[in-house]
């Protein structure tokens, strides 16, 4: 199977990463589980009001770096995408970033995280690149899935009502699909 796989709040933790940056910015005290929506201009308004500059113009050209370079990768990452390349499954890593930097420092990041991957695509038109599976944490991009690709939520705060199968993690995604796989001689 082709899996396609979002990298920012499925593989990098980029939320808890903003907070951060943000809170130390600002002095403020917005934890990840507070952000209910995905709109970074509406969680991050400080940027825009006391800098002049859009929540987006701050972190990812600013503190882009730190984000995207640097970002956390969620638990057992590693693990769950190893387990899929070892059944056999081809992992493309699906994900939009904003600038050529951006991109630069995920490819950075997915090394530095030792991230296997058959393919890379930078786009915000996931819904063209071919796959079986489409893993992301945001329900519109899960929606323009072509009818032959099975979307896979990953939560997040801001997507807690989501239609699709939702799991809490990439490797607790990647477990019980191997788990059917195996049960069912596929």
């Amino acid at each position: 199977m082709i899996i396609k796989i979002d990298c920012d709040g499925v593989l990098r933790n980029l939320l808890a990463d903003m907070c951060k940056i943000y809170n130390r910015r600002f002095s403020t005290h917005i934890r990840p589980d507070e952000c209910t929506c995905y709109d970074v201009e509406k969680l991050f308004p400080l940027c825009q009001i006391e800098l002049g500059v859009s929540a987006a113009e701050y972190l990812f050209d600013l503190n882009g770096e730190e984000l995207f370079a640097n970002g956390t990768a969620f638990d057992n990452v590693e693990s769950a995408i190893k387990m899929l390349k070892d059944a056999g499954h081809t992992i493309i890593i699906v994900t939009a970033q904003n600038s050529i930097d951006n991109k630069i420092d995920t490819l950075k990041w997915l090394d530095n995280n030792n991230i296997y991957y058959d393919d890379i695509a930078f786009t915000n038109n996931k819904e063209n690149i071919f796959g079986d599976i489409m893993i992301d944490d945001n329900v519109n991009v899960l929606k323009k899935c072509p009818s032959y690709t099975k979307p896979i939520c990953i939560s997040a705060p801001y997507n807690l009502n989501c239609d699709y199968d939702s799991y809490d993690s990439l490797f607790d995604f990647v477990k019980n699909f191997l788990n059917y796989e195996k049960q069912h001689n596929l």
